[in-house]
């Protein structure tokens, strides 16, 4: 259970239904708080809505709600013909979001330099003594198997992506260096003034180590139905790749997967294109 509420939570806020903080009287302490109702155009004409209704279950009026398709924590509204949404939403009081502010990601760059610059910072750090409860993502497992992956520090040396307990609320994201398993350096995420959540920076860098280890993780590609074509990840993917392909495509059932989005035939090569450059996924050999 406790597993479900977390995931629940965390796609909530890569959505933005949540907008995290960080409490300014506690660097590590992540304040959230409820996002206020908004709605996301996409190039389908549909609708992203986001946001939380501070004094009723919905902020839409019960026609417009009835209509409502959700996946997972995702929730869409569709036009009905000569309906502009856009409008309608406007007048009850939603805010637009516009689309290229909702899905802007980092800039791209080769995987090298985003390992180098994380390695440069932790190395500047001081030396960090002992971390009881630390977790660590074992780089030398099968990426296929995200919660395999996470291990307690044996005999390792070198950097890992690790998670550590807090007093209160989930455990941290951090960037450690191991010596023999035993932690030397640690940089704790978000970083200071990051613009992204830490787990996206936690998961963002995991990718470009995978893909310096010749382990980069994978997409899948399956061809669906006329026209469509689903994408299927076996990792957590940042929220700013979540966005798009929220916005691009529709999430569907990821058997088989971690998660996993249907695009038109029309976007696939471009949202293929999108993984391997600003996330250094690789197209697996089973895609259909």
């Amino acid at each position: 259970m406790s597993v479900l509420v977390e995931d629940t939570l965390e796609q909530m806020i890569a959505l933005g239904d949540f907008h995290e903080y960080r409490d300014l009287s506690d660097s590590s302490a992540v304040v959230l708080y409820a996002a206020p109702c908004a709605f996301v155009p996409r190039n389908n004409a549909s609708v992203v809505l986001v946001g939380i209704s501070a004094d009723q279950v919905s902020a839409l009026p019960p026609d417009l709600e009835a209509r409502i398709e959700a996946v997972g924590c995702l929730r869409v509204l569709r036009p009905l013909h000569g309906e502009s949404l856009r409008s309608d939403l406007l007048g009850i009081g939603l805010i637009e979001i516009p689309y290229e502010r909702w899905v802007r990601a980092p800039r791209a760059q080769a995987a090298d330099q985003h390992v180098t610059s994380y390695h440069n910072r932790l190395t500047s750090t001081p030396s960090s003594g002992d971390i009881p409860g630390l977790v660590i993502l074992d780089p030398a497992s099968p990426v296929r198997f995200y919660r395999g992956r996470w291990t307690i520090p044996k005999q390792q040396t070198g950097n890992f992506i690790a998670r550590r307990p807090q007093a209160y609320g989930a455990p941290l994201w951090c960037y450690v260096h191991l010596e023999g398993g035993q932690p030397q350096h640690l940089l704790d995420f978000p970083l200071a003034h990051g613009r992204w959540r830490g787990c996206d920076e936690a998961w963002h860098l995991q990718m470009a180590i995978d893909a310096l280890r010749g382990q980069p993780q994978e997409f899948r590609l399956r061809a669906v139905k006329p026209e469509t074509c689903d994408l299927f990840v076996y990792s957590p993917i940042p929220m700013w790749a979540q966005r798009r392909w929220e916005a691009i495509g529709e999430r569907v059932d990821a058997a088989g997967g971690l998660m996993a989005f249907r695009f038109p035939d029309t976007e696939i090569e471009e949202e293929s294109r999108f993984a391997r450059s600003s996330m250094w996924l690789e197209q697996s050999s089973d895609s259909v």
